[in-house]
C-alpha cells in the first residue's frame, strides 16, 4: 500500500529542519518498505511512500508536480481509458497518480467527483493557497486530517498524522464514547481531539482562512431496465466492470471466500475473468473438534458451498485456513504501534487476519472480498419498502412466498410489511433501540455525559429495524452514515499486512446502478436477494445460489477467548490501573462477566454479547488507553 502525509504552516515559509524532513519521511515509511519522497512547496511540506500494486505504478514518481500543483494519489483511477479521453491524454502507460493530477487541472475541487476508483488524494495548489483533501465513497482508503495552531496536517494513518510535528495526541471524550459504544466516527471524529476523518465521499477544500467541505458523490439513480430479466443482466455487466477494473493489481489474484452469496460472486466473476489463470480463495474454516458457538440459523462453516465454488470454478483454488488464536488478540499493542488505533473489530481481528496475511504471503498485493454486498446488489429486499412503492400486492404475494420457501413465518412478513413490525414489538425480547447496556462495555458516566443513548435511538440501534427492515436506498443511507468504523477497520489491517483491500460492491457505478431499481427486483419469486441470484445463476453452484442461511464468523471465538483465560483477569487488572480506562470503561461490570464464565461455548452464545462484544472490546479499548496513557509508563 501507499502512503502519504503533509503539513502546511500558513504564516511560515521556512525549509523544514533537517530533524523535521526526517520525521515527515519517517511518518508514512513502513517497516522494509523504500525510503519516501519529501518535497516542499512554499508553506507545504509533503512526503509520498510508494507502493507497487499495479502495473502502471512501475511508472509512478509521486509526489506528482507541475504549473503550482503538487499531488499525492494514494489508490487506483478505474475507467482509464474513458477519463484519459476527456483529458485528451493517453491512457497506456501513463500511472494514475498523473492522470489524477491532470484531472485537477481539469476540474479543480471538483475534481473528485470526475474520477472513479478508490483513492486517497491530497493537491496543494500553492497559487490559491488552498490544500484539498478527498476520498473516494469506498472505505478502502483512509484520510485524517487535524487543524489548529497555524497549520494543517494530514495523513493516509492515524499513526503518521500523530507522528507528524505540532498535531497532539489527546483522547477525544466524544469520539472515546463513540467508538466504545460501537458508533464510531459521528461527525468524523476518532479517538484523538481534533483528528478527524476525511470522510468517504467528501471533499476538504483548507486555506489560510478556513475550511469547506462538500460532498463529491451523492447517491443519484441511473437509467437501468425495468424488465427482470434485462435488470439482472445489465446487473451483470455493471458488476463485471468493477471486478475487472480491480484485477488491474499486479501479482496473485486473492479474494476472501466464505461460502457465502456475496464472496462466492466475487470469486466467481473474478475466476470467469482471469481464466485460465487462478484465482485463489481464502478461506477461514474452524479446526476440527473445537466447541463453536453459532447462532440459531446459521452454519458452523461454509465447507459444502466452498467445495462446489471449486468444483464450479477449476481455476479456483480454494485454500483453507484453520486459524489458530493470534497474538494480536492477546497483545494489541503491535496493533496500536501499526495503526495508532484500536478497531471495532476486535473480536475478529486475529480471525480476519489470517486471511490477510496468508494473501500477502501467496504474493498478491490485493485482498478482494465480497463486504457491502447487502448494502448493494446483494441487498435482501424489504417487504415494508414494497408497500411505501405502492406495491402492496406484490407484498402480500412475496409474504406468502416467502413463508412456503421456509424464510420466516406469514405472520411476521405481514406484521413487517402491513403493520410496522408492531406485533413483534410487542413480544420481543432483549433491549430496546438506545439500550447500550447489551453491548458496550462503555462507563455510565461518560454514556451519560456523550448522549450515547439519544444517539443509538436515532440510528435505531440496537435492534431499531429488526422488524423493518430498510429498504434500498434506507440500506445505502445507513451504510453512508456509519462508515468511519469500516475505515479504521480497513486502516489497521492494511497498516498489520501491507496488503491493500478493495470491494467491487462498493463501486460507485454498482450503487447508483441500485439506486434506480424498484424493490421488487431485489425481493421476487419467494426469493430474498433476488437480484444477485438472478444475475449470477451461472457463476454461483446451486448449492450456493439456492442457499438462504449464512456461515458464522469466527465460530471458535469463544473456544480460543477460553484458552487465555487465566491472563484475562491480569489483563483487567493492568487496564484498571490506567485513570483513562476507569474512565472510560465499565471495569466492575468486566470483572462481573469474568467471575460468571460460561461453561460452555453454547452457554456463552445464549449470553448474547456480553463476551464476545462487551468483554473482549472492553478489554481491546482497556489495552488502548493504557497504552495511550503516559501515566502508566511501558
Amino acid at each position: 500500500m501507499s502512503s502519504f502525509a503533509g503539513i502546511v504552516r500558513w504564516s511560515d515559509n521556512r525549509p523544514l529542519s533537517p530533524w523535521e524532513r526526517e520525521r515527515l519521511g519517517a511518518a508514512v515509511q513502513p517497516p522494509g518498505r523504500r525510503r519516501p519522497a519529501v518535497l516542499s512547496a512554499g508553506p507545504a511540506h509533503l512526503a509520498f511512500c510508494q507502493a507497487v500494486v499495479t502495473p502502471e505504478d512501475q511508472l509512478e514518481r509521486q509526489p506528482v508536480a507541475g504549473g503550482g500543483l503538487v499531488s499525492l494519489f494514494d489508490g487506483r483511477v478505474d475507467g482509464r481509458e474513458d477519463l484519459a479521453s476527456r483529458l485528451a491524454m493517453p491512457a497506456g502507460a501513463v500511472p494514475d497518480g498523473t492522470l489524477a493530477l491532470a484531472a485537477y487541472r481539469r476540474w479543480g475541487a471538483d475534481a473528485a467527483r470526475e474520477v472513479l476508483g478508490e483513492f486517497a488524494w491530497a493537491v496543494w495548489d500553492g497559487a490559491a493557497r488552498r490544500l484539498v483533501l478527498a476520498r473516494d465513497v469506498s472505505a478502502s482508503r483512509s484520510l485524517y486530517v487535524y487543524r489548529g495552531g497555524g497549520l494543517v496536517a494530514f495523513a493516509t494513518g492515524l499513526r503518521a498524522l500523530l507522528a507528524l510535528p505540532g498535531v497532539p495526541r489527546e483522547v477525544d471524550d466524544q469520539g472515546l464514547a463513540e467508538f466504545v459504544a460501537l458508533m464510531p466516527g459521528q461527525g468524523g471524529r476518532t479517538v484523538y481531539r481534533g483528528l478527524l476523518h476525511v470522510m468517504p465521499g467528501t471533499t476538504l477544500s483548507v486555506g489560510p482562512d478556513g475550511a469547506r467541505q462538500a460532498a463529491n458523490w451523492e447517491p443519484r439513480p441511473c437509467p437501468a431496465p425495468r424488465e427482470p430479466g434485462a435488470c439482472a443482466e445489465a446487473a451483470r455487466e455493471v458488476f463485471g466492470r468493477a471486478v475487472r477494473d480491480r484485477l488491474r493489481a499486479a501479482g496473485a489474484t486473492a479474494v476472501a471466500l466464505s461460502g457465502g452469496l456475496d464472496s462466492s460472486i466475487v470469486a466467481g466473476v473474478a475466476a470467469r475473468q482471469r481464466d485460465p489463470g487462478t484465482v485463489l480463495g481464502l478461506a477461514l474454516v474452524p479446526p476440527a473438534g473445537v466447541p463453536l458457538a453459532v447462532e440459531p440459523g446459521w452454519a458452523p462453516d461454509g465447507r459444502t458451498q466452498l467445495r462446489a465454488m471449486g468444483r464450479h470454478h477449476p481455476n479456483l483454488r480454494v485454500q483453507y485456513l484453520e486459524p489458530p488464536p493470534d497474538p494480536v488478540d492477546a497483545d494489541p499493542v503491535p496493533l496500536f504501534v501499526a495503526a495508532g488505533q484500536p478497531v471495532g473489530l476486535a473480536p475478529n481481528l486475529g480471525w480476519m487476519l489470517a486471511a490477510w496475511r496468508a494473501a500477502a504471503a501467496s504474493g498478491a498485493r490485493v485482498l478482494l472480498t465480497g463486504d457491502d454486498g447487502e448494502m448493494s446488489l446483494a441487498h435482501y429486499g424489504s417487504l415494508p419498502a414494497l408497500v411505501r412503492q405502492g406495491s402492496a400486492w406484490h407484498a402480500l404475494r412475496e409474504a406468502w412466498r416467502l413463508a412456503r420457501r421456509g424464510q420466516g413465518r406469514l405472520r411476521g412478513h405481514l406484521d413487517a410489511a402491513f403493520l410496522g413490525g408492531r406485533l413483534a414489538l410487542l413480544r420481543r425480547r432483549g433491549p430496546r433501540p438506545g439500550d447500550w447496556r447489551h453491548f458496550s462495555p462503555i462507563h455510565p458516566d461518560l454514556a451519560e455525559s456523550a448522549g450515547v443513548r439519544d444517539l443509538l435511538l436515532a440510528e435505531g440501534f440496537p435492534g431499531g429495524f429488526r422488524h423493518q427492515p430498510p429498504g434500498y436506498a434506507e440500506t445505502l443511507g445507513i451504510y453512508l452514515r456509519r462508515r468511519a468504523g469500516t475505515v479504521d477497520n480497513i486502516a489497521a489491517l492494511r497498516a498489520l499486512t501491507g496488503l491493500d483491500h478493495t470491494c467491487p460492491f462498493a463501486d460507485r457505478r454498482v450503487l447508483e446502478f441500485c439506486l434506480s431499481l424498484p424493490e421488487s427486483m431485489f425481493v421476487r419469486d419467494g426469493q430474498y436477494r433476488w437480484l444477485a441470484r438472478a444475475a449470477f445463476r451461472d457463476v454461483l453452484p446451486p448449492e450456493v445460489r439456492d442457499n438462504a442461511s449464512k456461515a458464522e464468523q469466527n465460530p471458535e471465538w469463544f473456544h480460543n477467548l477460553t484458552l487465555r483465560r487465566g491472563r484475562l483477569r491480569e489483563q483487567l487488572e493492568r487496564v484498571e490501573g490506567s485513570a483513562l480506562a476507569r474512565r472510560a470503561l465499565d471495569i466492575p461490570r468486566l470483572k462481573a462477566l469474568l467471575d460468571r464464565w460460561p461453561a460452555t461455548a453454547e452457554a456463552a452464545r445464549a449470553a448474547g454479547p456480553a463476551y464476545r462484544s462487551t468483554l473482549v472490546r472492553g478489554l481491546h479499548a482497556g489495552a488502548f488507553l493504557r497504552w495511550l496513557d503516559p501515566a502508566n509508563g511501558p
